[in-house]
């Protein structure tokens, strides 16, 4: 064998376990931000995000996204408000129905009319017609208060995930509220005071 083919296979092999330790450290990193936040550990969650090496790292979107969720987490709406655009700015156009369903859902369920409307009218654009069904249902629930999807929702309730049995509850419980169902109020705020929900 030459010289150069033995300096290839060992520049291969450096690369190579360069590559896989890379990939290593990007995992670890990411899942010890995502515990950060779990636990509402801001003060760590901002030290580590701020580090060179993981700016270097990670793509600015992936970053900025993982900073969004901290503010959701911490209900801090003023930096929510900033990130959402920020955010926008940052991303590709393939990523922005993600951003526009996530601000749309924040604003709806904070019952922030004005913002919630900007971004259900950018979701419209989209023309898909799954998503249009349901943010449709969430405009109608939590922002024109109409109680008009209890058998809907009821009718689903049953069939699915516990994850979305969860957000469902949410939704049926306002549902009832609208309507003045007392019963079925403590039965929704039961079920959620039971069954713990993250938005991570």
């Amino acid at each position: 064998m030459s010289y150069t083919s033995i300096t290839i296979i060992i520049l291969i092999g450096i690369f190579l376990v360069f590559y896989i330790l890379l990939i290593i450290v990007k995992s670890k990193i990411q899942k010890t931000l995502i515990t950060f936040l779990k636990n509402h550990d801001f003060y760590r969650f901002d030290t580590l995000i701020s580090k060179s090496i993981v700016k270097a790292l990670f793509p600015p979107y992936n970053l900025e996204y993982l900073i969004l969720n901290r503010y959701l987490l911490e209900d801090n709406k003023a930096k929510v408000d900033k990130q959402f655009e920020k955010l926008l700015r940052a991303s590709k156009k393939s990523q922005k129905k993600d951003i526009f369903l996530k601000a749309f859902e924040y604003y709806a369920f904070n019952s922030d009319k004005k913002k919630a409307a900007r971004y259900y009218n950018e979701l419209n654009k989209l023309q898909d017609p799954k998503l249009t069904k349901y943010t449709d249902l969430i405009y109608d629930i939590f922002i024109l208060d109409k109680p008009n999807h209890i058998e809907e929702l009821e009718n689903d309730f049953e069939t699915l995930h516990p994850n979305q049995q969860k957000f469902y509850a949410q939704l049926l419980l306002t549902q009832y509220k609208l309507k003045g169902n007392k019963a079925k109020q403590i039965y929704y705020e039961d079920f959620l005071k039971n069954n713990s929900f993250s938005i991570l």
